[in-house]
């Protein structure tokens, strides 16, 4: 192949490529941050759908928002490298590696640590299993039962609700997606605080 003739030393350099930026991890749709509609449309569909895919879907949201704020926490690297840490042998290759990221690199405490696991093992038990599942079944309201983050508060605020010899229980599907919903929203708080270099950002505990 011939070669590139050279530059004319009276020829001005061609700024076209001069400030092309490295593409950032941000740029790419598996570390996009959700947009108001998009994120109400996936409440809505954990809502509507069937257990198995509400599951899967709200800790797969869960997954997916806790690797884009650890991302805000690294140096910048280009999207092939970002995907070397997300690979199959990379450090944030699976939900369980991302979750002891984040504590290790005190994005949360203890609490949301143990909340997200329980998440994970949620997620696993309707991923992994091929037999019909449900939320009322004891190995699935058994991990959620255990959930600890702002529990009282999203007791207390939940729609649906089950009423029962006069005590009252909140559905499981809905703690566990309200637990979900507000994991996410305290990462996105944190992404915010994080970009905007605020001193003391907000640790969940």
């Amino acid at each position: 192949m011939a070669r590139r003739p050279p530059k004319p030393p009276e020829k001005a350099s061609a700024p076209r490529y001069k400030d092309r930026r490295k593409p950032s991890p941000a740029d790419d749709d598996a570390w996009r941050s959700a947009t108001d509609g998009e994120f109400d449309e996936i409440l809505l569909e954990m809502g509507n759908g069937s257990d198995r895919s509400a599951a899967i879907l709200g800790a797969s949201y869960v997954e997916t928002v806790l690797r884009q704020c650890l991302f805000h926490r690294l140096v910048s690297m280009s999207v092939t490298d970002a995907r070397k840490l997300v690979g199959h042998a990379g450090p944030l290759g699976s939900f369980s590696q991302t979750i002891e990221m984040g504590f290790a690199l005190g994005l949360y405490g203890q609490v949301v640590r143990k909340d997200l696991h329980l998440i994970r093992e949620v997620r696993n038990i309707f991923a992994h299993r091929f037999l019909p599942v449900s939320f009322s079944d004891t190995d699935v309201r058994k991990p959620i039962s255990k959930l600890s983050y702002r529990k009282e508060d999203i007791s207390g605020n939940v729609d649906r609700i089950i009423e029962k010899d006069g005590d009252v229980f909140v559905r499981e599907r809905d703690l566990y997606h309200e637990h979900c919903r507000v994991i996410v929203v305290e990462l996105y708080y944190d992404m915010r605080m994080h970009k905007e270099a605020r001193p003391h950002a907000v640790r969940m505990p």
